[in-house]
């Protein structure tokens, strides 16, 4: 994805600056250069590793970004993961595999299939299986050889779609193997999770919709002590359950384990944005965290209930000082999301406001401003007219900073919520330019490129 000029460079402005308040709060800077790494088929390609199947992963990118003929032609099954914004890529993916080796089987799982199952199969014969519900992985792996019996999984039978049940335990274990993956574990950000699923059930969000099941611990020490042996000293943990805010006795154990059995110099994690325990808040404090984001989303409290989110800007602000006071030298970041459901063009208005009184009062540090897209599974997804949205279903597109928007509340209209998205990345790269005694300017002539992302996107 390319940018329009304007967007571009204040988006890279923004990121350019924002590396450079991380390093002066935390002494360090965010990790660079590094790939994305899903989570959930790494897992699943570990255990069936172990289970004697012959694994071949394939890192794509903007430079490689078909699958090479030998793959498809060697495998058996392809089995891809789709955010929302990434399906055309993952169908362009399969349908040119299919034509290198028609007896493959292809595969596709991740929170899109999962709501759009029946859509998925239907409307794209390049795809044999889609994910549907969540199953235990060794279940998965067990039946691997016969995909149709996949639990969790849905295909096409004679025009009809047939879903398997999916069966999954309340408590789970799984096992990493870095071994599987064609680079070390350093080139990766690697993230790993206690948890899986939501005890809170935000509107705009489809984790709460899964049953929370918790990982063992014991189990969870173990990767931890595997990810010491093998990271380097700069590199980081990123935990995404949300058990550190809504458990704090596992939180508790855990940062405890982190700061005592490891030497994994940065741990960064997401917090729920309500009370968190003191307790859970100490036993942090020592786990050398490195960076926590709280969703913000909103000032404006009308919009945070219109969205189902518990509490209000107020409680978050006091939450992110609390933060700040106990770990002065973590990064604190406030997720912030434009253009939500409940907006008018006035608190759009005030978005600005908000965001200018959380920087320069060093409540937090930084800002990632993006715009409301309502992924499926959603009631915006499913009914946007009846909260005043409109959307396009190009889900090329539902990614939270392409412009024009995916979506948009109808009272304030794409120009208007464009235009907002644009300043609010001017603004919060002037305060950070501010911040730290420079001009954006000076910043930009640099001719780095933010460390977080490659350089496509801001052609």
């Amino acid at each position: 994805m390319t940018l329009d000029f304007e967007q571009s460079y204040w988006y890279r402005a923004r990121r350019l600056s924002a590396d450079l308040v991380f390093e002066r709060v935390s002494g360090a800077l965010p990790p660079a250069g590094k790939k994305s790494l899903c989570r959930g088929m790494w897992v699943i390609a570990s255990a069936a590793k172990r289970a004697g199947h012959s694994i071949r992963w394939v890192d794509l990118s903007a430079d490689s970004p078909m699958i090479a003929r030998e793959d498809s032609a060697w495998a058996d099954q392809l089995w891809l993961y789709a955010m929302t914004p990434t399906l055309d890529e993952c169908l362009r993916l399969a349908r040119g595999a299919k034509h290198a080796n028609p007896s493959l089987t292809t595969i596709l799982g991740g929170p899109h299939t999962r709501c759009l199952f029946e859509e998925t199969l239907k409307r794209n014969p390049e795809i044999d299986f889609a994910e549907a519900a969540t199953s235990s992985v060794e279940l998965i792996v067990e039946q691997i050889r016969a995909p149709s019996r996949i639990p969790g999984f849905a295909f096409m039978v004679d025009g009809r779609v047939v879903v398997n049940e999916a069966r999954c335990g309340k408590i789970y274990s799984e096992q990493i193997d870095p071994g599987v993956l064609p680079s070390p574990l350093r080139d990766y950000f690697v993230n790993t999770s206690s948890s899986l699923g939501c005890a809170v059930s935000c509107d705009f969000c489809v984790d709460g919709r899964t049953p929370v099941r918790l990982r063992d611990l014991a189990d969870v020490k173990n990767e931890l002590l595997l990810l010491d042996q093998m990271l380097e000293k700069d590199d980081m943990v990123h935990f995404f359950d949300s058990s550190f805010s809504q458990m704090p006795h596992r939180c508790v154990e855990l940062a405890k384990f982190i700061s005592e059995e490891t030497a994994i110099s940065g741990v960064s994690v997401d917090l729920d944005a309500r009370t968190i325990r003191q307790e859970a808040l100490d036993a942090l404090c020592h786990a050398r965290l490195r960076s926590v984001a709280i969703g913000f989303e909103s000032c404006n409290n009308t919009v945070l209930k219109a969205i189902g989110k518990d509490g209000t800007f107020e409680d978050r602000v006091a939450i992110a000082q609390r933060i700040k006071k106990a770990m002065p030298t973590t990064v604190l970041k406030a997720y912030w999301l434009l253009g939500l459901p409940g907006s008018n063009p006035q608190s759009l208005e005030n978005e600005l406001t908000g965001i200018r009184y959380v920087l320069e009062e060093r409540i937090v540090d930084l800002v990632s401003v993006k715009l409301f897209v309502p992924y499926p599974g959603t009631v915006f997804f499913k009914e946007p007219r009846q909260y005043d949205l409109k959307v396009v279903q190009d889900y090329r597109r539902f990614d939270r900073f392409s412009l024009p928007p995916a979506c948009c509340p109808i009272s304030i209209g794409h120009k208007k919520l464009w235009n907002t998205l644009i300043r609010c990345e001017q603004l919060i790269a002037e305060l950070y330019a501010s911040r730290l005694g420079k001009t954006v300017e000076e910043i930009v002539e640099s001719k780095k490129l933010p460390r977080r992302y490659n350089g496509a996107i801001y052609r």
